[in-house]
């Protein structure tokens, strides 16, 4: 998930929820700005399993396990390489995209600003369960629950701390990281200068999470959310109050019935 050259945001498997906030079986509704074509979903807009918005592409996932791009393609990150077949799950950063295939391994394409190597999924390429890609890092949860981060590191976003075990899901956000433990807390780090690090207390309970430009989220086993990090509304993000950028949002379960994923 990404919207650093766009704001596209979601990710959500085969019943969507997006823009404009309402549940569409396997197809895609998109919104915002559409400066690339991003919100132009290809025909025949059917058979989709899950999305991903990247910094001004999309992707779809086809049913028949190939990947649908669309969106700017400047730096190649809508040109899926071949074989497109076999993927299982999709994720997309500002100026690359992922795609994750069942045998475990991941493929990676577009352009990285510091260099195409970067790009390069670190060895063993196998095991792979799940994938993120935020600005320049990108995470790989392995199935022994550890992670692998490659690209980006000058906010030491692909450093994952100690111990890197137990992890159940991951998030990338534009300089920071995220990882889910399989005690429902949430271990963060990168950059820290707006709080998107550290997790409000009690960091228990959680289910889900996600990662923004700057803020993050956590899903709890109630259904409420708990949103930490930069509140400045010129990203649409947190907004309560322009001048706060720490401040706490919590939804509470009445708002947010049948919400199951945070992306």
């Amino acid at each position: 998930m990404f919207f650093h050259r766009s704001r596209l945001a979601l990710v959500f498997p085969v019943r969507v929820l997006f823009s404009p906030y309402r549940y569409v079986p396997a197809k895609l509704w998109l919104g915002d700005k559409n400066n690339a074509g991003q919100c132009n979903v290809p025909s025949p807009n059917t058979g989709f399993t899950a999305i991903a918005g990247g910094g001004a592409q999309s992707l779809g996932l086809k049913t028949d396990g190939s990947i649908l791009a669309w969106g700017d393609n400047t730096w190649g990150e809508c040109n899926v390489p071949s074989p497109n077949t076999n993927f299982i799950a999709v994720a997309a950063g500002n100026y690359m995209s992922l795609g994750l295939k069942s045998d475990g391994s991941i493929v990676a394409w577009g352009f990285h600003p510091y260099g195409d190597p970067r790009l390069t999924v670190p060895s063993p390429n196998t095991g792979f369960t799940a994938i993120a890609a935020g600005n320049g890092n990108m995470l790989g949860l392995k199935t022994d629950g550890s992670i692998v981060a490659w690209g980006d590191n000058g906010w030491r976003e692909s450093d994952v701390p100690s111990p890197n075990t137990g992890f159940t899901a991951i998030a990338a956000g534009g300089y920071h990281s995220l990882g889910l433990k399989a005690d429902g807390s949430i271990v963060a780090w990168g950059r820290d200068v707006y709080g998107e690090c550290d997790v409000p207390s009690p960091n228990t309970g959680f289910v889900a999470i996600a990662a923004g430009w700057d803020h993050s989220l956590g899903l709890k086993t109630d259904g409420s959310i708990v949103a930490w990090g930069n509140n400045l509304d010129y990203w649409g993000t947190i907004v309560a109050n322009a001048m706060c950028r720490r401040r706490i949002l919590v939804l509470r379960p009445s708002r947010l019935a049948g919400l199951t994923r945070l992306a």
